[in-house]
């Protein structure tokens, strides 16, 4: 996530996997050396059929926009939202434990995303004006 860690566009993250923000269930550190990158690296386990669109990172939690193989509700691509990792006042969506991965937004269309220490964002499009959706902590104003 967005405090010791990263992740590339294939969607394979690095870093300290401090409550499971890197994704992979667990919370051992990944990449610290140049021959556990690249090839070596495993990647994000999203499900069969996703497609990683963008990711963001936010505090020791980690979303990406992907491509859903279901279509969305305009009968289009469908996007669905996935979070995980640290999920301090609800970041990752729902109440669900650490390190789970949260499906956040599946039905609506979504077409960009953000990450801030204890919040996410959403840039959510259908057939009326563009609007955001915002989750997590409402701490100084955030949301």
């Amino acid at each position: 996530g967005g405090s010791g860690g990263a992740c590339a566009r294939e969607l394979k993250c690095w870093g300290s996997n401090r409550h499971g923000a890197l994704g992979y269930g667990d919370t051992a550190a990944r990449g610290g050396h140049p021959d556990t990158m690249g090839d070596a690296l495993p990647t994000v386990p999203l499900g069969r059929g996703v497609a990683v669109l963008m990711v963001a990172a936010g505090f020791q939690h980690t979303c990406a926009l992907a491509l859903s193989p279901r279509p969305g509700p305009d009968g289009g691509p469908g996007t669905a939202v996935v979070c995980w990792g640290w999920n301090y006042a609800g970041k990752l969506g729902s109440d669900a434990k650490e390190g789970s991965m949260v499906v956040t937004l599946s039905a609506a269309r979504v077409s960009a995303i953000a990450a801030g220490r204890d919040f996410n964002c959403a840039l959510c499009e259908s057939d009326g004006p563009a609007r955001v959706v915002c989750w997590g902590s409402k701490a100084g104003g955030a949301l």
